[in-house]
Order: structure tokens, then sequence, then C-alpha cells
């Protein structure tokens, strides 16, 4: 038999002291209901099924239990995705139902309905080395420029330092995106001292293939490194060295769609060899949809520089996962781990065999999907993903994380941040949990900064977008807020990532003034030493890598997390307004505080070990 989990239900003050709800296939889960009650049933089912009801026996002293084996609610596949309620009768004669998704409360489910319960299969497994890490996420062309690659004839070069030139008034307004600045993976190499003082354990890198644009998210030939950025030679010299500060190189992998302008597609004729744009008879023809050839096909949101690839393709998968494709290039030369753009329009059959190609290659090769919502329950085009079920992700980009912290940093809503990070936590599998991709800001969002003491740059055309700044005091209080925000992302189950710049004050708006290069020489010393004790409090300290979490405390204005593994503890306090608890409970030291009782903002961690 698995092992015994419980769920109890405290009537009537309904209260939960389960933190989970995702759980193996070979466990076998107690649930419990204790308090005055004539009857206890579960009302349980699964996607496009009906309920199943399971009665609760009662012990006679008001506890109602039963114990429910995973492996009979899935019957005969691996996994599953399950909605439960409690219908629950009371003596008077009533009955209502519970559930809701908060781990420590039960509500009525006409406020809150049905709980959810995943089940995952028995090899889920994910990198230890990812969990709870410190990931340092760069915009390849932004970050560093080593002087050592000229930039190619069409290429239009921009000064460092200089805002960016080119940008559409509205979002999704074509840019021919042809201006670059000059980063380079040299540049990255460099600056290894520097990433590795934030406490970095992974470096994510934009995309690094050939590509005729700075973002390089239209590729042009996946099997060279761009040679603007130095080629296969310099990414070989970035994985090597920073190996040896113990950080390892992921990539972006964009497998949904190719560029126009690429050795696949050759929409401009500018390779040798035939496209698929140019003939039927090209060998990448199949990979395409093509509504009308040539010039009707599926792109990816209707760009046609970026025409989608069917993923599920066999052809496709041998190029990107055979034994002479692109994971066993570049897993070859020594990278780690991908990042997986536009994961949602990945079929579960290309993610599936992507996992056990690029596993298969590297075992604790990390594999994070691009999912902006909760992955555990995601639907995309009609279709229920099973992405963290075991068998495809290790790791999601945990954008709801990011919504909200803040929230409630900027506007102190606590209701929302309980809601979602319990409810991520206790919905996702627990060892997935401690390794989603945790972060204040990425390439295409609103920086840090701007997004918690700028005004909101919805609606606003690009040509003023560029040229809003804060001013200097609300620059000040934002460096102060963002600083906080990433205490508490810290304090948070799961990995942090920090995009290049935000440990520095960097502002901007949407993408492409997200996206500014790095201000080599202007830095802000003292945001970066605290980002940097904040970065190696974490990739130290194995509680806040992988204990559980509770949220033992939270109004608008205080905050305070409880992360333990047996009896290691960690109290994380965070006040908005004034000074944080200073009280230190016995056993407890301090390990990082900043608490100046004159300022908003203050943080407090403590520990027990």
């Amino acid at each position: 038999m698995g092992k015994f989990k419980e769920y109890k239900y405290l009537l009537p003050l309904m209260t939960d002291r389960s933190l989970h709800g995702a759980f193996s296939r070979d466990d076998t889960i107690r649930f419990e209901v204790c308090g005055k009650a004539e009857s206890v049933v579960m009302e349980i089912h699964r996607d496009a099924e009906n309920d199943i009801c399971i009665v609760f026996s009662n012990d006679g002293n008001g506890v109602f239990s039963r114990d429910i084996s995973m492996k009979m609610l899935c019957h005969d596949t691996d996994d599953g995705l399950f909605w439960y309620r409690y219908r629950i009768s009371a003596s008077d004669g009533t009955t209502d139902a519970f559930g809701g998704e908060s781990p420590r409360e039960l509500i009525p489910c006409s406020e809150g309905g049905d709980r959810q319960l995943l089940v995952y299969r028995n090899d889920l497994s994910v990198p230890e080395k990812l969990m709870g890490c410190v990931i340092y996420h760069i915009f390849t062309d932004r970050f560093k420029k080593s002087g050592n690659y000229p930039l190619r004839a069409d290429a239009v070069p921009v000064e460092w330092g200089s805002d960016v030139p080119e940008f559409g008034e509205s979002p999704g307004d074509p840019v021919k995106n042809n201006t670059f600045y000059g980063g380079d993976l040299d540049g990255i190499t460099e600056k290894l001292p520097y990433i590795s003082s934030l406490g970095t354990e992974m470096i994510y890198l934009s995309p690094v293939f050939t590509s005729p644009s700075n973002h390089r998210y239209d590729t042009a030939d996946y099997m060279r490194t761009d040679p603007m950025l130095g080629g296969d030679a310099a990414l070989e010299r970035l994985c090597n060295e920073a190996e040896k500060y113990g950080i390892s190189v992921i990539l972006d992998g964009v497998f949904n769609h190719t560029g126009a302008d690429s050795v696949y597609f050759n929409k401009f004729s500018k390779y040798d060899s035939a496209g698929a744009y140019e003939s039927k008879a090209s060998p990448y023809f199949s990979w395409y949809n093509f509504k009308s050839f040539p010039d009707c096909y599926e792109c990816w949101w209707g760009v046609d520089i970026m025409p989608r690839v069917d993923s599920n393709n066999p052809s496709w998968q041998e190029f990107i996962m055979g034994e002479d494709g692109v994971i066993s290039k570049y897993m070859k030369m020594g990278v780690k781990g991908w990042r997986l753009d536009v994961c949602d329009e990945l079929t579960d059959g290309f993610l599936d065999n992507f996992r056990k190609s690029a596993k298969a290659k590297y075992p604790d090769t990390a594999i994070i999907g691009e999912v902006w919502e909760d992955a555990s329950s995601k639907i995309s085009y009609g279709s229920r993903r099973r992405y963290l079920r075991g068998g495809q992700l290790d790791s999601v980009m945990n954008y709801p994380f990011r919504e909200a912290v803040l929230e409630y940093v900027r506007h102190g809503d606590h209701a929302k941040f309980k809601s979602i990070t319990e409810g991520i936590f206790r919905r996702y599998p627990e060892d997935i949990m401690h390794c989603t991709m945790n972060m204040l800001g990425t390439h295409d969002t609103v920086r840090a900064i701007t997004a918690l003491a700028g005004e909101s740059g919805d609606g606003i055309p690009g040509n003023r977008l560029k040229d809003m700044r804060l001013s200097e005091n609300d620059h000040t209080k934002g460096k102060r807020m963002a600083a906080f925000a990433f205490g508490i992302m810290c304090a948070l189950p799961g990995a942090v990532s920090i995009y290049y710049g935000d440990e520095t004050g960097m502002e901007g708006y949407r993408d492409p003034f997200c996206r500014r290069p790095y201000p080599w020489g202007d830095e802000d010393t003292d945001m970066i030493a605290g980002f940097s004790a904040l970065g190696q409090l974490k990739k130290g300290c194995d509680v806040l890598r992988r204990g559980e979490f509770e949220i033992a405390d939270i109004t608008s204005d205080y905050l305070e997390i409880h992360r333990y593994i047996s009896e290691k503890r960690m109290i994380c306090r965070f006040c908005r307004t004034g000074s944080a608890k200073t009280d230190i409970p016995e056993g407890y030291n301090i390990l990082l505080g900043d608490n100046d009782s004159s300022t908003e903002w203050s943080m407090i961690f403590m520990g027990n070990f």
C-alpha cells in the first residue's frame, strides 16, 4: 500500500490541514472529516465523466474517513485530473457541498467551486539542481558586448546605452527588428563572476540560433549559433566556463515555428536549398501547414515572418530530437536544459518525445515550459494539457506568482496573493512546485520597477512609452519596492529568476522597452548588493529551496511566510508600511534583515538552524 496523507476538515471551522492536492498514482490517501455531521460523501469526477460517490465511514466520535487509492481513481490510465466536493449532511436534515481551492479552508461550493486533485505518474522526477535554484535570464543582444564579433552587413548597429530605435505604436505592429546593440556570448562569459555573485546556478539565454532579428525567435538555422553572438565556439566556451562557477546554461527552444527567412522556409530565396515556400518538393514542405500554396500558411499568431510547424510531424521531430538533431548538437556542447517557447502550441506527442530524447542524452536536463496560466489544469486549443503529470515538463514559468507578488507589493492585494500562491502550491506536484521559474519580469513583460512604481502603460502608443521614465522620487521608491518584491519571491517555493537588469533598477514598459541594454558603468551597486544577498540566501538555504510553505499571517500591510523541513524552520516577515516585527522567537537567528523603521518596505528573514 502506498503512503498515507491526511486531509482533515474540522466542522464547523472547515479547516483543511493538508497542503497538497497532487499525488502519485501509487499513493493511497486518507481523507478525514471531523465534526458534527450525520454523513459525509465525496463526489469526485474527472474530465467529461460523471461523479463517483464515495461514502465516508463514521468512527462514532465524529470522525468520518475513507482511504482512497489514486490507482483506483485512474483505472487503466497513468495519471488523471479530478475535481471533488464534500456533500455533508447535518443533523437537522440540511445538506451542503464544500470545496474551494484554499489548502487550509473549506468554503461552500456555491462560493468557491470544487477542489482539484491531480494524480501524476509514478515515475515523475525533476533535476535536483533545479529545485529552488537561482536563474539569471539574459536577452543575448542586450547584456554585454565583447566587441569580438562584427555585425552582418544588413544589420543596423545601435550604440550601447542609447534607447531602442524601433518599436510599434501598438503591441503586434510589424517591426523589422534588425537593429543590434551587439551583445554576445563572450560578453556573458566575461561577466560570469558578476552573474555568480547573485547566487546564480542557471543562466537562461534568449534564442541563440542564427536569425535575421535581434530577438532571434524567427530561427534561420538551428544548426548554427548566430555568428554575431560568437558562433558555436563562443557558446561552448560559455558553457565550459560557467560550469567552473557551478552554473548551467539553458537555451530557449523555439520549436513551434521557424523564420520565414530561413533555410527551411526560404521565402526570400536567400539560401541555396529549396525551402518549403519555394517548392512542394522541398524536404521541409511537410513541416508547414499551407492553406493555399505558397502565400497562405499557418503562422504564429498571424505573424507571417514566423510560419508555424506541425510539431507532430515525424521529420520535424527527427530533426529536433534525432541522433544528429538539434538537441544532441547543443547538449554535446555543454547545454544543460531548455526553456520551451510557446509550450501551449506544441503537441503532447512532441513534449513526450522531447523529454525522452533530452533525458536520454543527459538525465538531469532541465525542461521548463512557457505557460502563462495555471499549468496543472491548462486547456489549450481545446485539449486538457498534462504538462505536470510526469513525462513532459520539469517546470513552468510561474507568471501567476508574478501577478500575485506585484499586486501585493504595489496595492496590498492580500486576498489575491493568498489565493494564487496557496492555490498553485496545492495544485502542483510537490517536486515540480519547487522547480517553478518564479520571476518579477521577463523579456515579454513590463520591467519590475516600472510595474511597481510607474503609471500604467496600457493603451499608450510606443512613441510615448519610449520616453516615459519614473521621477527621481518614484525611481527611489520603486527600487525599494523591487527589492522587497524579490525578497518575497525568494521566500516562496520554487526557483527564482532574475531578468537581467532588474537587480540594478532598469526601467521599461512593454516589449521592446523592457529589452534595453544593461547599463554597465552606471549600475546601482547598493541595489545589486541587496539582490545578491537574497540570491545567495536562496541558493544556500535548503529550507527555502524545498521546504513546506505556509502563509502564517497576511494583511494588506503585513505578510509572514513560514518555510520548514523537519526541525528546520524559517520565518520570513514582510511589512509594506513601517517596520517588520522584530521580536525573535526562541531558538531563531536573523539571517537577513532590512528593518529601517523610518521607511516602508521592510523585511526580515529568521531561521532556527
